[in-house]
């Protein structure tokens, strides 16, 4: 915009300060567009294998065979519950023999098809329904700091009749444990009389492995979403990397113009200056390179012709006296 301004209002070395910038421009458009090309290409192959087809396969397999794993051990769990609740409809949970129930449920955990039962009897007339915890029997792999509270939770929600038997509670070792609920009724009025909970304790190493491959599978699938956006923001980089050439490349063009212009200019002005007579009129140099000595050139120039023209001027004035003294010598010749 500025050239065309400057060409419009036909300034002195328009057409130079065009040139010169469009020259900057094409030395530096060739390698920049070249740039801007194998970036986006770079980029496009980069995400390409970035989200290739093995890669997705094998993160969607492991997520799979967690999930299965969840699925299973959820699914063993709620056999265990539904198989304890029906052994110990017969046991009298509504009355107080613990000792009794505690020996049909001990050799449960004992043989290693659960790790941890919790037995709940539910309070009778009580609106909302309660339960009251009677005992708990854990394996030695079950950590001490298991918390008892989502377990009350849970039972409680399903005395009061919820659908939700299941919960997956982790715990502060690293490990979790997936419990699953089940009504202990009466094998006549089939009435419900306690709550027994089944819970199956994952260490923290498979906890964790399990954790991060789905973390890894929903991050891939997030930056699968993402990725025309940020191939975008890459391509976006180059393009304003590419730019930024193009412009200093410019800006370089017009300062170099300007840095030779000036010069040339001041010049000029000065020429048009003595050409008028003004013999007195000097440069102020700017630099101290060749364009700075071709001012102190010029006004070097400039003296010399200022003393040229004050001898020239003596010189005349000497002619002039001589030519007046001749003149007057002949104009009295004749009276001579």
């Amino acid at each position: 915009i500025k050239l065309l301004v400057e060409r419009r209002r036909a300034l002195p070395f328009a057409r130079f300060r065009a040139k010169l910038v469009a020259a900057m421009l094409g030395l530096a458009l060739v390698p920049a567009v070249l740039v801007l090309i194998v970036g986006s290409e770079l980029i496009r192959n980069s995400a390409s294998r970035w989200f290739a087809s093995p890669i997705d396969d094998v993160l969607t397999a492991a997520r799979e065979i967690a999930s299965d794993y969840y699925q299973d051990t959820q699914v063993q769990t709620s056999r265990q519950s539904v198989r304890l609740a029906r052994l110990l409809s017969t046991a009298g949970v509504e009355g107080s023999d613990v000792a009794t129930i505690r020996a049909r449920v001990s050799p449960e955990v004992a043989s290693g098809r659960s790790t941890l039962v919790e037995v709940y009897r539910i309070v009778p007339d009580t609106n909302p329904v309660e339960v009251t915890p009677l005992f708990d029997v854990a394996a030695p792999t079950v950590p001490r700091d298991v918390p008892r509270a989502s377990a009350d939770r849970l039972a409680a929600r399903v005395a009061a009749g919820s659908a939700d038997t299941r919960v997956i509670e982790p715990l502060g070792s690293g490990g979790e444990l997936i419990r699953t609920a089940s009504l202990v009724r009466q094998p006549d009025a089939m009435a419900p009389v306690g709550v027994v909970i089944v819970s199956e304790h994952l260490s923290g190493s498979l906890a964790q492995h399990s954790r991060r491959i789905v973390e890894a599978y929903e991050g891939y699938q997030q930056l699968r979403v993402l990725r025309r956006p940020i191939e975008g923001v890459y391509l976006s980089f180059f393009l304003m990397m590419t730019l930024f050439i193009l412009v200093s490349a410019t800006w370089l063009g017009l300062y170099t113009a300007k840095r030779i212009t000036r010069p040339i200019g001041l010049l000029a002005a000065g020429a048009r200056e003595i050409g008028q007579g003004n013999f007195d009129y000097r440069i102020e140099p700017e630099t101290a390179d060749e364009f700075g000595q071709l001012v102190e050139a010029f006004n070097t120039m400039a003296g010399e012709l200022e003393r040229s023209r004050a001898e020239v001027q003596r010189k005349s004035r000497e002619v002039e006296g001589r030519s007046r003294y001749i003149e007057t010598i002949l104009k009295r010749i004749a009276t001579g």
